[in-house]
């Protein structure tokens, strides 16, 4: 959990993404980890990109949606390799970790740990889960007092840095 002493504008954010095969961990593989580490007052201080090679075909339904290819992840580390990499940049408890939908991705997380033999308790090094912040539900706390400021993206901005 998160130092309760630590001011806002002090703490470091971690919010990140996981792009997978499909939607459920048991059958699914992980195809891509993103992240970006930031603070409130200084913006981005680091960023994680890694395509991950899914050891299996990627199905055209999870192409479509996040416009990964089965050539994109070719030769590309696995998951084996790079989670380890991930948790290290995900960093300490005092981290606050954001993620738009984190029950699927801590979902995958917490099966690529268990299949790796990591540990997934809250007081490892990999208790991610207890220092997460939903951003689907606190989206909903805002949307009101947001919904009156004017914002545009440029199309075709899903994928980031690209």
């Amino acid at each position: 959990m998160p130092n309760a002493k630590l001011a806002l504008s002090d703490a470091e954010f971690v919010a990140f993404d996981l792009e997978t095969t499909g939607l459920y961990p048991v059958s699914c593989r992980i195809v891509e980890f993103g992240a970006v580490r930031f603070k409130l007052a200084k913006g981005e201080l680091h960023h994680f990109e890694q395509l991950v090679d899914p050891e299996c075909p990627i199905p055209g339904d999870a192409t479509r949606i996040h416009g990964i290819t089965d050539a994109m992840v070719h030769g590309m580390p696995t998951v084996a390799t790079t989670l380890p990499i991930f948790l290290g940049f995900l960093g300490g408890p005092d981290t606050v970790l954001l993620a738009h939908n984190a029950s699927f991705d801590l979902g995958f997380l917490s099966f690529a740990l268990a299949k790796l033999g990591m540990p997934i308790s809250p007081g490892s090094d990999s208790g991610a889960a207890d220092r997460g912040v939903a951003t689907v539900q606190a989206s909903t706390r805002v949307a009101s007092p947001l919904a009156s400021l004017q914002t545009s993206l440029p199309p075709d901005t899903y994928r980031g840095r690209e």
